[in-house]
């Protein structure tokens, strides 16, 4: 069974603000997760366990440290009430799943996917000046590539994750 590479903010926070012992619980808790649904940890219902453990963080850092990945980062900004980010979420997660890695031109290029709740991580929705939701917005090594609005399908997503993990050799 495959193992997606979602990266959970709430997950990162405790190991950044808490004991060490107590976020490989909430990991291994969120890896088990991955494992029964095959799909990405519900960022929301996460950070909700980690709130009611009462540890809070710095999301900026943490959000910042993420996408400074050398491969391509895959960012959706969402919100739960948004009829069109729970349309794109099957997208979302389809593509994470069976695109891990790009090719170009001889070089493996790690892909990580990464959520965003707009409404759980305010700041990091104002630091990153997104207006419309969703929004899919890849980095590479901390700097933005390109942002593009919804796709429609897994293709057109598949298709810009391929385009920009290009790009990001450039960058």
């Amino acid at each position: 069974m495959t193992i997606l590479r979602i990266v959970s903010l709430s997950a990162l926070f405790i190991a950044l603000n808490a004991n060490i012992a107590q976020a490989a619980d909430i990991q291994l808790e969120a890896s088990k997760e991955i494992q029964k649904t095959d799909s990405v940890i519900n960022l929301q219902n996460l950070q909700k366990r980690v709130l009611a453990k009462g540890k809070r963080s710095a999301n900026v850092e943490l959000f910042n440290k993420e996408i400074s990945h050398d491969g391509l980062v895959v960012v959706k900004f969402f919100a739960t009430w948004c009829p069109p980010c729970k349309r794109l979420s099957p997208i979302f997660y389809n593509v994470a799943k069976k695109l891990t890695e790009v090719t170009v031109n001889g070089k493996k290029i790690a892909v990580k996917y990464l959520e965003v709740d707009i409404d759980m991580f305010s700041d990091i929705k104002q630091n990153n000046n997104i207006k419309s939701y969703p929004t899919i917005v890849y980095f590479s090594k901390g700097k933005e590539v390109a942002r593009t609005p919804r796709p429609e399908d897994e293709n057109t997503l598949s298709e810009h994750v391929k385009k920009f993990a290009a790009q990001s050799l450039t960058k």
